[in-house]
């Protein structure tokens, strides 16, 4: 959904006038050629930008909620490369998970290593 100027404007002006800025309103409603524009005056509720400005609010609030779950989900879902890894039957193992080589094989640490 878009605003237009217009109905922007509108909605500035009506609230100018609802809240008793006659002079502010005529002033603002003269320069922007109110009187000009396509819009039916009784078709928009009193209260009009007021409702508008919160009710985006709440959905910017309701936005960033969900994006928060979606960022702390995100931690659930594997990620690109080990999903890929899984694709071809490769497991991604992290470097702390791998297994190192036969201990047999390893040399002991020297006595004068501490």
């Amino acid at each position: 959904m878009a605003l237009t100027s217009d109905e922007v404007n509108f909605l500035i002006y009506r609230y100018m006038l609802e809240s008793g800025f006659q002079h502010s309103a005529f002033s603002f409603g003269s320069e922007s050629m109110i009187a000009k524009s396509s819009i039916n005056g009784e078709a928009v509720p009193p209260g009009a930008l007021v409702t508008f400005i919160q009710k985006g609010l709440q959905y910017i609030e309701i936005e960033s909620q969900v994006n928060q779950e979606d960022a702390s989900l995100s931690a659930l879902r594997p990620s690109l490369g080990q999903s890929k890894d899984k694709e071809k039957g490769n497991a991604a193992v992290p470097e702390a998970m791998e297994v190192d080589p036969d201990p047999s094989q390893t040399p002991a640490p020297s006595a004068n290593q501490t």
